[in-house]
């Protein structure tokens, strides 16, 4: 099996150093990192963990360089966080942790490094305030292991424990429609544009015709690791040299998807899933930020939809689904806002005055105001009139994975045609977007309903996040 981990922490507590004891390799691949200490951008390094082809995404620490941090984690299945024990849990650690909880990661270690230069009373409270800041959140039952680069103390107890969280993780699906987060592309000579990143979900070969942004593009070939593969499979680095594109047209933040099985959108509904470490609300949110998914960051306007949903509407759209896990920047700052889960990702336009509040009633959590809203909604009955054509590829928006296939429809609108698929209503999404952020989605919603896929891998599915 292969699997990938990213790196995170606050600045100078010795990821790379501790990557590069683990692999052998540097994973600083700039002169300009090298010579002033400081990781830059993201680097990749890999080698065998405990029997395992383990890869590592090594990112920066430096608040400034957040959104290539961002980019590292984002589209990662696994994460090692790394604390200095002498100096414990710092200000970028905490962003660091809410970027991690905010995506939804529930695979990875804590590695306290730095362990030659604490005495054991320095240990414990490092150990204190970790569990204390990682409470309620995805990273609560991460092992922790204390280690040093410098004397080797710690590092087999390390290798074991990040071996043993990878194998229990669920596997990745190696059939899904596949969604590749670009993070590099560059010109090699003789071959042409070749692009990396990480591949989660799905399987791309030699010949494949892939889409990018609408416009097809076709695989030359395939590597990982520095060696050509005859099938990249989940979850593994993967480098592809691409035909019918030139490297400057494709970059960072951009997907290579499976064509026609992906709903691009610039306009996406969301919940709040963790709330900054200092709390607040959507209604607390700016109205700019910048927003994250997988190696893209992307400007956006946010409208509050009440203390727990918000719309967001992209400067570029992006392939969304359903349960996509979404991470909020602050566009003067480097700070983390919020995490949000999607949950409609092909939303009716607010177009008549009074669309906002009738939408922000019906996404209520309250079943009596939801129901109300719903059967009586103009923004829905507008909707239906145009269900023949917006329901035509449910599977590209995430819906068919909640679709009911014996029961009566369950979106009840009034005027709803009879000849569209009977889709959960928006309070059962919320509810399995929010269940499977714990992995206690239900098995299905209704008698002949399809079941809710289980929750991990960073797959296609992901789940909602709540941070106290």
């Amino acid at each position: 099996m292969s699997y990938v981990v990213a790196t995170a922490g606050h600045v100078d507590h010795g990821k790379s150093t501790l990557v590069k004891r683990l692999t052998g390799m540097e994973p600083d691949r700039w002169e300009e990192e090298r010579q002033r200490g400081l990781t830059i951008d993201l680097g990749f390094v890999w080698a065998d963990i405990d029997g395992q082809d383990v890869a590592f995404v090594d990112v920066p620490g430096h608040e400034r360089f957040i959104a290539n941090m961002l980019a590292g984690v984002g589209p990662a299945p696994a994460v090692m966080l790394v604390v200095a024990a002498d100096e414990g849990v710092m200000a970028q650690t905490v962003e660091h942790m809410a970027a991690i909880d905010g995506f939804g990661i529930r695979t990875g270690v804590i590695a306290v490094t730095r362990a030659d230069r604490a005495e054991g009373e320095r240990r414990q409270t490092t150990r204190a305030q970790i569990a204390d800041a990682v409470a309620r959140t995805t990273l609560q039952d991460w092992p922790v292991v204390e280690v040093s680069a410098v004397t080797g103390e710690g590092l087999d107890e390390l290798r074991t424990a990040l071996a043993e969280v990878l194998r229990a993780a669920p596997a990745p699906d190696a059939g899904a429609r596949v969604r590749f987060w670009v993070d590099r592309s560059f010109t090699v000579k003789g071959a042409g544009t070749v692009v990396t990143g990480t591949l989660t979900a799905g399987t791309i070969r030699p010949g494949d015709t892939l889409a990018l942004r609408g416009e097809e593009v076709q695989v030359r070939s395939v590597q990982s690791e520095d060696a050509p593969i005859d099938t990249a499979t989940p979850a593994r680095r993967v480098a592809l040299n691409l035909r019918g594109v030139d490297a400057e047209r494709v970059g960072r933040g951009d997907a290579l998807t499976t064509p026609g099985a992906w709903h691009r959108t610039a306009l996406v509904d969301v919940v709040l899933a963790v709330s900054p470490p200092e709390g607040g609300t959507c209604e607390e949110l700016p109205r700019e930020a910048v927003a994250h998914i997988g190696t893209a960051g992307v400007g956006c306007r946010v409208r509050s939809l009440g203390p727990a949903f918000a719309r967001l509407t992209l400067e570029e759209p992006l392939p969304l689904t359903l349960g996509d896990t979404i991470v909020l920047r602050g566009t003067g700052g480097q700070r983390i806002l919020a995490g949000l889960t999607a949950i409609d990702v092909d939303p009716e336009p607010f177009t008549r005055r009074g669309d906002a509040a009738r939408r922000a009633e019906e996404l209520d959590p309250d079943p009596d105001v939801s129901r109300r809203s719903r059967a009586a909604s103009p923004l829905r009955r507008r909707t239906s009139r145009a269900s023949a054509s917006r329901w035509a590829t449910p599977r590209r928006r995430g819906l068919s994975r909640l679709r009911a296939t014996g029961s009566a429809p369950n979106r009840s609108c009034r005027g709803k045609s009879s000849s569209s698929p009977p889709w959960p209503s928006m309070n059962k999404r919320i509810r399995w977007v929010r269940g499977c952020r714990w992995g206690r989605a239900p098995k299905a919603w209704a008698p002949g309903c399809q079941a809710a896929p289980a929750r991990g891998g960073r797959g296609e599915t992901h789940g909602a996040r709540r941070r106290d």
